[in-house]
């Protein structure tokens, strides 16, 4: 479908309904084409060159603008998001669904959402993927929660999925966008086993060789997921008679092979510690890409505080030596007499285009995703004056800085408020096995 303000004038050329064409001067060869054809040469142009295309004459821009599908690649495109190929609405219907989507993400109200989210979770082993709200409750039956969607056209959907098993049931996780119910269970209290069973169908998931991994801390330890494609990624902590320490895993869950294992104990060579540090600790972690995982780190003085937060990204193809090649984004000390009490990570990921998707026209683009830093602090001198401090940095900006690191470091502009401590600061980048 066209806007009625274009038709043909004698010669055949694109031309402007009660306008001479803009290009009468001199036209060029691609405005005197039938219009199929030219609608069909600019729709294999990326958003970039359509743009530039539109800024050649009036009779193009008015081209672009009326053909709903090389305007939904432009729109599309600048605000980080793609098209789902799958999906069968028309161009005109994905269009218009965009722009609601926009202006409902810009006019946010949260009171209608109030009806969803009023669940009382009866335990602490609760995940979300794929738009779904999960939680274990007490008779080991994951209730989910599925949000319902406007733009994807459905309501709020609520279900119980049973889990029958005769073996201790430690923890769970869940990646619905792969169909994926990972279970932590025990037979002896001392090894732990995370089961790798398919969540509609039940049974060990039909991708997965092994039926299950074998987790390399004890049962006792408290276990952080996270999974992307065909890599399963977990982060152990461990406390064994007054002794802490953490051991980061990542297999390739399909294969069961370990891609790399990191002992902060066994490996407690790989970080050369500064002489005023006198323990590092990992709290959250999040994928990047395929190959790279940040995580959130503080480090303790020898003055027993908490004074460091950074972001550290590694390269965990190359085994527990990535650690070693690390590179640190130090965020620079917020505020005097402050206590840092937690920090965690996140991003974002661009689902893929899978069932559960099957009515989403558009979802967020992989190179235009968001990792999202967290810092809880404290007043030394007030310990209930709590405060969370958030970050948000794209992904791309972040694994460029990673690739440029050098010493001396660079540098990240952030800003954020805080008593005593505003404007504009920097995040120092530091480049491998530094401090």
């Amino acid at each position: 479908m066209i806007a009625t303000e274009l038709s043909y004038d004698f010669s055949g050329r694109l031309a402007l309904k009660g306008s001479e064409p803009s290009c009468t001067a001199k036209p060029s060869q691609l405005t005197t084409l039938p219009l199929r054809i030219v609608f069909a040469i600019l729709s294999h142009l990326v958003s970039q060159d359509l743009l530039r295309c539109s800024q050649t004459c009036n009779t193009l821009r008015r081209v672009v603008k009326a053909f709903p599908a090389l305007q939904y690649k432009i729109e599309l495109a600048a605000v980080g998001m793609q098209n789902i190929p799958e999906n069968t609405l028309t161009d005109q219907k994905k269009l218009s669904l965009l722009r609601r989507y926009l202006r409902n993400w810009s006019h946010l109200s949260w009171p209608c959402l109030t009806h969803t989210l009023a669940t009382t979770f009866d335990c602490d082993k609760w995940e979300i993927s794929g738009g779904v709200i999960t939680h274990m409750n007490h008779n080991l039956e994951v209730q989910c929660t599925r949000l319902g969607s406007s733009i994807e056209g459905r309501p709020t959907h609520k279900w119980v999925h049973p889990i029958r098993m005769d073996k201790d049931i430690r923890d769970y996780f869940v990646d619905l966008y792969q169909d994926l119910l990972l279970v932590v269970v025990t037979d002896d209290d001392v090894v732990a086993q995370a089961l790798l069973l398919s969540f509609t169908k039940g049974g060990t998931h039909p991708s997965a060789q092994m039926q299950a991994l074998e987790l390399p801390a004890s049962a006792r330890s408290t276990n952080h997921f996270h999974i992307r494609g065909d890599k399963l990624a977990c982060l152990s902590f461990w406390d064994v008679t007054g002794w802490q320490g953490y051991i980061f895993t990542v297999w390739n869950w399909h294969t069961g092979q370990v891609i790399m294992s990191y002992d902060s104990a066994a490996h407690s060579d790989v970080h050369a510690e500064s002489p005023d540090i006198i323990q590092r600790d990992y709290h959250m972690f999040t994928f990047l890409d395929d190959k790279h995982i940040a995580f959130a780190v503080s480090v303790t003085s020898t003055e027993d505080i908490r004074c460091q937060a950074f972001i550290e990204i590694i390269d965990f193809t190359k085994g527990y030596e990535a650690f070693a090649t690390s590179v640190n984004f130090h965020f620079p000390k917020i505020a005097k007499n402050t206590l840092i009490v937690e920090a965690s990570v996140a991003r974002n990921p661009a689902p893929p285009p899978t069932l559960l998707q099957e009515h989403a026209p558009f979802c967020t683009s992989e190179d235009e995703t968001v990792v999202a830093m967290s810092v809880g602090l404290c007043d030394l001198e007030e310990i209930d004056d709590y405060l969370d401090l958030a970050f948000f940095i794209p992904t791309n900006r972040l694994l460029h800085l990673y690739h440029e690191a050098r010493a001396p470091p660079t540098s990240l502009s952030v800003s954020w408020t805080y008593p005593g401590s505003t404007g504009v600061h920097h995040i120092l980048v530091h480049p491998p096995r530094s401090i």
